[in-house]
């Protein structure tokens, strides 16, 4: 194994410019570069290369990625192939380390959980696909809420039928790990037996950037709800905070458009792609860590993101603004748009077109300081709770990196609040910043 500093050196020598033009004839094009894409016929070049984020893009086939993920894609490399042909390119000596056993053992359960995954998908799918009478109910809910059989192709959605038995039988038979199922949260220990977590759902993997499934999310079709906001547990492979549903199905596009939708739900972010916004993700959990929010930092650069929430539902709010602080640190320009009064998103955007509706978020979608000020300002029945909603403020204003951002909404806020940018800039100082932690 290339120990971890090895690869940091890598990682760091590894010009994109450089690593592309040993396959692409490229030329300038403005702060870029541009040529034919390696990965599909093309007569005019649409592949994009960007020296200043050490990325490749192509906007025809939508490959790419960083110098690694380029000569895995390009080569068949594996990971550790890119790396040591870059190691060669830019003359560095490689440290080997080798795995103790518990590491080896780690990665072996890492692989059998993944594993398990993908056949969970598999299995869930199959029985979606079957002309049982559950698998047409099941159908039925999906056409229901509006899914588009597109958008079950392309979210791997599936079926667990109401037997708690189905996916326990399915992976006894196939000679996999009950114990690895237990501890992914796929199956439980239920009246004595270990039983299906999620019969009777209507049941959608959760996927790396890879593709890997990782989770589920899940959500009973006897529930008219509909949300996706439940999911199977955390676990060696999967944590919440680091999880964003859909980024997968997303991630060419927000790297192409360097912008990106999040939704509240789930739900609300496949009736966003089925509505033309495949830059569109949502949370798996209230906020997303450090590594995760660094990921969008790196993808929308000094473009936005935009949540999209609706102020009419405590819980919605709540979690936007959690998110908001966990994205701010990152250098993130992060804006709020509000779909309240509509029942939800979905009938929202079932209600106009594509172009509308992205005329309607650029044009109403509000910086979330000003959102946030204004939400929870106008919310407050009593000075206390104006008190909590300016320290609220002043803590999501406290995560800004820029130093003339900070004074801009510290002005902002005390138009809203009525109190003296002075007192707020005192009161600012004492506030301790956001910690992933």
């Amino acid at each position: 194994m290339i120990d971890q500093a090895t690869i940091e050196h890598i990682k760091s020598a590894a010009n994109i410019v450089d690593v592309v033009g040993d396959y692409v004839s490229l030329r300038r094009s403005g702060a870029n570069y541009k040529g034919l894409c390696p990965f599909h016929d093309e007569r005019t070049p649409s592949f994009m290369v960007s020296p200043s984020k050490n990325f490749c893009h192509c906007f025809g086939c939508g490959n790419g990625g960083d110098p690694i993920r380029f000569l895995m894609n390009l080569n068949n490399f594996t990971y550790r192939e890119a790396l040591l042909h870059l190691a060669n390119k830019y003359h560095i000596e490689v440290k080997e380390v080798e795995m103790n056993d518990q590491q080896v053992a780690e990665r072996n359960l890492r692989q059998a959980y993944l594993t398990i995954c993908s056949f969970a998908a598999k299995h869930y799918q199959s029985i979606l696909a079957s002309d049982s009478p559950e698998a047409q109910a099941a159908m039925d809910y999906l056409n229901r809420h509006g899914i588009s059989q597109a958008s079950i192709t392309r979210f791997g959605i599936g079926y667990a039928p109401a037997s708690t038995l189905s996916l326990t039988q399915a992976i006894s038979d196939s000679g996999f790990s009950i114990s690895h199922a237990n501890n992914l949260g796929l199956v439980a220990p239920i009246d004595g037996a270990m039983r299906d977590v999620m019969a009777g759902c209507i049941v959608i993997p959760v996927m790396g950037k890879t593709g890997k499934e990782m989770a589920f999310a899940f959500q009973d079709i006897h529930d008219h709800n509909i949300t996706f906001s439940r999911f199977t547990s955390q676990s060696a492979i999967f944590s919440p905070k680091d999880a964003l549903f859909a980024h997968f199905q997303a991630n060419s596009n927000i790297s192409k458009q360097k912008s990106c939708y999040m939704t509240d739900t789930p739900y609300d972010a496949i009736m966003m792609h089925q509505a033309g916004f495949t830059n569109t993700v949502a949370p798996v959990g209230d906020l997303i860590n450090r590594y995760a929010a660094n990921d969008l930092a790196k993808q929308v650069r000094d473009d936005s993101i935009t949540i999209i929430t609706r102020s009419m539902n405590s819980d919605a709010l709540n979690r936007c603004f959690q998110l908001t602080d966990s994205l701010l640190p990152q250098g993130i320009n992060v804006f709020c748009f509000d779909c309240s009064p509509a029942a939800s998103l979905g009938k929202m955007l079932a209600g106009t077109n594509a172009d509308s509706f992205g005329s309607l978020i650029n044009r109403e979608r509000t910086d979330c300081i000003t959102f946030k000020a204004q939400t929870l300002i106008g919310q407050a029945s009593n000075n206390n709770d104006k008190l909590r909603a300016i320290r609220s403020v002043l803590f999501s204003i406290k995560s800004i990196r820029d130093e003339a951002s900070k004074q801009i909404y510290i002005d902002v806020l005390a138009q809203i609040s009525k109190i003296a940018p002075n007192i707020l800039e005192s009161e600012l100082a004492r506030i301790k910043p956001f910690s992933y932690d």
